[in-house]
């Protein structure tokens, strides 16, 4: 039992077989959460691994391999830009670079209505189930089910950051990302709450603060053996991407943006790879023309009626194969250029009388030029 004073819980059975428990006051909901694991366990013979046992032991079995990260690489980043720059694919490439294995990053998408509890974790209903009797149906009431009452209990679910947490202090060894996908779709400061001043690094990447998380959090903690306040470990990354140009974006204030590595991909970075993409656009008889050239087109006519860099396309903002669908353009192209980038003054933009989205599809259908004249979109 001497190990529930080192480890924060222990228990063991006693030669009468009572279930015998020893753990610190930080532990007492992870006790009353595992309660019937542990009831459960009293009654299995030793040479039976119990749920408990097996549900620690799953925890503990980390299989990935030992990713050493010689580069001097940002700890907490973000990759902003025009869309289409490719901020989610130089994302990508640097977590398959150092970050290989599934189990060696999470990823989460934020949105207007994320929130702390599902970033860090909560209370959420959870259905239990107690042996009663009498005849019971699925939901179908056609087919029988076993004779099973089930209760509503609400549990602790850990959120992406929370989980992360728990492997990078488990396994000092291995590092590890945490993704955030549209970081400013959310509020970004609100969304990280308590976690917020852990974003403050040393130099070798150590979060400079201790901070003590709410109870359940804690809770979730100990039971990976980390007990008392907490710090995002060095062996931890977060890597993000947001574009200022989405509508409905939450301004993110000096104090957080400061706390990153902000990293710019310009509009026409990555123009290389697209170099050989073509379409075909119906107003343009004499073949295919470069996507590229097309891009550029359109961009160097916004930049001069003062649309801001973030707001112009980028070499990715299609697929390839999105090129060769004409509906692909009717409803990425002229829907992005139309509501979004030319909503107040589509007469800027498109040619003719017609400025709806509606209309400006009908024509582009019809065969006719959408576009005003002064964007030329000919040889070089």
């Amino acid at each position: 039992m001497a190990d529930g004073a080192r480890t924060g819980f222990a228990a063991d059975r006693t030669k009468n077989g009572y279930i015998r428990c020893a753990f610190v006051p930080e532990m007492l909901a992870s006790f009353l959460h595992n309660m019937p694991f542990i009831f459960k366990w009293g009654t299995e013979t030793e040479e039976e691994p119990s749920d408990l046992e097996a549900e620690i032991s799953a925890d503990n079995e980390f299989t990935a391999p030992i990713n050493a990260i010689q580069d001097d690489l940002p700890h907490n980043r973000i990759f902003y830009g025009a869309p289409g720059t490719g901020k989610s694919h130089n994302l990508k490439s640097g977590l398959e670079r150092y970050f290989p294995d599934k189990e060696l990053f999470e990823r989460t998408t934020f949105f207007p209505e994320y929130t702390s509890g599902m970033f860090m974790g909560a209370y959420r209903p959870t259905p239990i189930y107690r042996a009663a009797e009498g005849q019971f149906f699925q939901a179908d009431q056609k087919q029988p089910a076993p004779s099973l009452e089930p209760i509503i209990d609400y549990r602790h679910m850990p959120g992406p950051f929370l989980r992360l947490l728990a492997k990078a202090l488990s396994h000092p060894e291995h590092n590890f990302c945490l993704v955030i996908e549209e970081l400013n779709r959310a509020n970004a400061s609100a969304v990280f709450a308590d976690a917020f001043q852990m974003l403050d690094r040393d130099d070798d990447g150590t979060g400079k603060y201790e901070v003590t998380l709410p109870q359940e959090a804690q809770d979730y903690l100990a039971t990976h053996g980390h007990l008392g306040p907490v710090w995002i470990p060095s062996n931890m990354y977060i890597w993000a991407t947001m574009n200022s140009a989405d509508q409905g974006v939450f301004p993110m204030d000096s104090a957080f943006k400061r706390r990153w590595s902000m990293e710019y991909l310009g509009i026409d970075d990555g123009e290389e790879v697209v170099k050989d993409w073509e379409m075909s656009l119906p107003f343009i008889t004499t073949g295919p023309i470069k996507w590229n050239k097309f891009r550029k087109a359109i961009n160097i006519h916004l930049a001069r009626q003062g649309i801001a860099e973030d707001r112009l396309i980028g070499p990715f903002f299609m697929t390839r194969k999105d090129l060769a669908k004409p509906k692909a353009f009717e409803d990425k192209i002229i829907q992005y250029l139309r509501d979004d980038v030319m909503r107040t003054a589509p007469g800027k933009l498109f040619a003719g009388e017609a400025k709806s989205f509606g209309a400006l599809v009908s024509a582009y259908r019809r065969g006719e030029n959408i576009f005003v004249q002064d964007i030329k979109f000919g040889d070089d």
